[in-house]
């Protein structure tokens, strides 16, 4: 795991333990992205409207929020169908995009549980999109070089192990797995 990542990861963490604030049993109501400037995305393009990137929080039942990352590498942020979990896209590095901008390159998937990030999925390609299967206890990944997506990837949330995995195209023919339908929209 590159440093960048693992102080976005860290800093999660301490600014929850540093404001007090610990809600493990809380149900988690929503996440969302709040956009940062960033100083390396082209300033021209609005980076926001296609990959937005910024810091998570998260809004508990009770109302409270919380603030859990403060790197602004964050994006593409989720509340698993049993409101426990929260998963968010992250990357440390610039590439160029589909239209010729700078986006940020995500290759991990951090989940966030309780007070803590308790596992960080890493791929070796720009994760494109994921969502929460099986009411949370799995995640579904799709991945491949920043202008297509080749791989659909299926993981368990508690353990990390990989569950499946699925090339797009196959001999010329898109094969998308049930648990992966809908990530290439």
């Amino acid at each position: 795991m590159r440093p960048v990542r693992r102080l976005c990861i860290l800093a999660a963490c301490l600014a929850l333990c540093a404001a007090g604030f610990a809600a493990p049993s809380a149900s988690i109501e929503k996440v969302f992205v709040w956009p940062v400037e960033c100083h390396v995305c082209d300033p021209g393009f609005q980076h926001w409207v296609i990959y937005p990137h910024g810091d998570v929080t998260v809004v508990y039942a009770n109302g409270a929020k919380a603030q859990i990352t403060h790197c602004g590498t964050c994006r593409a942020a989720n509340v698993s169908p049993d409101h426990k979990t929260v998963g968010w896209l992250t990357g440390d590095a610039h590439v160029e995009g589909e239209h010729g901008e700078t986006i940020l390159l995500t290759t991990d998937l951090a989940l966030y549980r309780g007070d803590s990030v308790f596992r960080v999925i890493h791929r070796d390609a720009f994760i494109h999109a994921w969502r929460f299967c099986s009411g949370g206890r799995q995640v579904a990944i799709a991945s491949g070089p920043p202008r297509d997506i080749r791989f659909y990837t299926l993981y368990d949330v508690a353990s990390g192990r990989l569950l499946a995995s699925q090339q797009r195209w196959v001999e010329g023919e898109e094969i998308t797995p049930p648990w992966a339908q809908g990530l290439a929209e």
